[in-house]
């Protein structure tokens, strides 16, 4: 008998969980009982790469068919496909690889969705088989509690999307994903088929699953929102994290969420036909919707985003001064003319951080354009690149001077310095106001991102 049979189970799994996949992969060839206690935790994490020599799916699916009750053990699936432009799933015939593809025809029936010819369809064809592959082993899914789909693995996927939508929905012969706390769903934007962007009712979807804690999602907006069976119970959503939605569906959101704890919102703008994409910016809608979830928002981070070779002038009115009103913030993450406004002249920052906040994190999201009025005389003086440095280093001492009044409980102040065309943040000599006001209890930094 094995050494690993003699102890106790809880310990014995608690060993386990620290072996290397391989070797529990070894572990599964060595003895029954061994295989018996290694097989949980070596289902337990699949991750699936788009650029694989032989696909890994193709060996995973066979043995998953084979022994359906390993589909128990699958907790965590990762399928990273790290954009898309360019890249599409390889061909591949199907006699030319060992699946049993009548299983695969019965797994795919069994489902009993609307769409089965069509997943039938691209399983039979060579150039769509992976995909149809990918679906059959989303769809067999059941106590998963991590999910992440990303690039090409939700671009120009229309049955890998179908299957999530029928899964969140809980529709036909595919079981709900009832155990799921985290999702991650997220591509990019395709600039060359608009249509591949339309996956709202995709991802909508998602937010009927009972158990999710945590939703990371890139959101296009639909001309009309709509829920697709009733308003669901948001009350377990504690982390959103949302990009492309607009400030008003977004709002359609969080009107049903009661216990939202973390918000990552990115705005963005491109030549797209998303609804959108208007040129119009209203600081005091946004806080309108924001106010939604006030009472129990403790960070929050604002994102604007417009492709360098998409730059209208943006109609902006308002500023974010109402956050100043959001006393349970500790983190805020915030373009820094969101709170300096777009006016003749710059707001006051202090005047529109809650003193609760702890983190303070300042990014160049719209720095450069046209809109900003009060940078104007600047323009004037100095080279289009350089004018806005000169500009907020002024600011930015007036902040510091205000922090120790106004900002108490303030220990990190970040600036995000991620415009590439000209990194304005990096422009800014620190050096004297860092050494002026950083000491043991606080910390002012010039950082990235992403």
């Amino acid at each position: 008998m094995s050494p690993l049979a003699d102890i106790p189970v809880e310990i014995a799994n608690h060993i386990l969980g620290f072996v290397p996949t391989s070797d529990l992969l070894n572990l599964c060839l060595t003895k029954r009982s061994l295989r018996t206690a290694a097989e949980p935790f070596l289902y337990s994490t699949i991750r699936l790469g788009e650029y694989d020599t032989t696909p890994r799916i193709v060996p995973l699916l066979r043995t998953l068919l084979q022994r359906p009750e390993l589909w128990d053990y699958i907790e965590n699936v990762y399928m990273d496909g790290s954009g898309f432009l360019g890249h599409v799933f390889r061909a591949l015939d199907l006699n030319s690889v060992d699946i049993p593809v009548e299983q695969c025809l019965d797994a795919i029936k069994k489902t009993k969705v609307p769409y089965t010819d069509l997943w039938i369809a691209k399983l039979n064809s060579s150039e769509t088989s992976l995909e149809a592959l990918y679906a059959v082993f989303l769809a067999g899914l059941s106590n998963s509690k991590r999910l992440a789909l990303t690039g090409h693995f939700i671009n120009k996927r229309e049955i890998i999307g179908k299957v999530i939508q029928s899964k969140a929905l809980g529709e036909f012969g595919l079981s709900k994903l009832e155990q799921l706390r985290e999702v991650k769903y997220d591509k990019f934007v395709d600039n060359v088929e608009n249509k591949n962007n339309k996956i709202f009712p995709d991802v909508i979807s998602l937010f009927y699953l009972p158990s999710l804690t945590s939703i990371e999602a890139w959101v296009p907006n639909p001309p009309v929102f709509e829920w697709p069976a009733g308003e669901p119970n948001l009350d377990h959503l504690t982390s959103l994290n949302l990009t492309r939605l607009s400030e008003d569906n977004l709002g359609k959101i969080l009107a049903l969420t009661r216990n939202l704890k973390s918000l990552t919102w990115t705005r963005n703008w491109d030549q797209t036909d998303d609804p959108g994409n208007t040129m119009e910016l209203n600081f005091e809608n946004i806080i309108e919707r924001l106010s939604l979830v006030r009472g129990t928002l403790e960070e929050l981070r604002i994102r604007l985003e417009i492709r360098p070779d998409f730059k209208p002038e943006l109609n902006v009115t308002g500023s974010l001064a109402g956050l100043a009103g959001f006393r349970g913030l500790t983190y805020l993450e915030v373009p820094f003319i969101s709170l300096a406004g777009f006016g003749e002249t710059p707001l006051p920052i202090e005047d529109s951080v809650p003193p609760s906040v702890k983190t303070l994190a300042l990014s160049d999201d719209l720095l450069l354009n046209s809109a900003v009025r009060w940078q104007q005389p600047y323009f004037e003086e100095h080279r289009i690149d350089y004018a806005p440095a000169v500009a907020i280093g002024e600011h930015i001492e007036a902040l510091c001077d205000n922090i120790p009044t106004q900002l108490p409980l303030l220990r990190d102040l970040i600036f995000f310095a991620d415009n590439s065309f000209a990194p304005i943040f990096e422009r800014i000599d620190f050096d004297d106001t860092m050494a002026l006001y950083t000491d043991d209890g606080f910390n002012m930094r010039v950082s990235t991102r992403y």
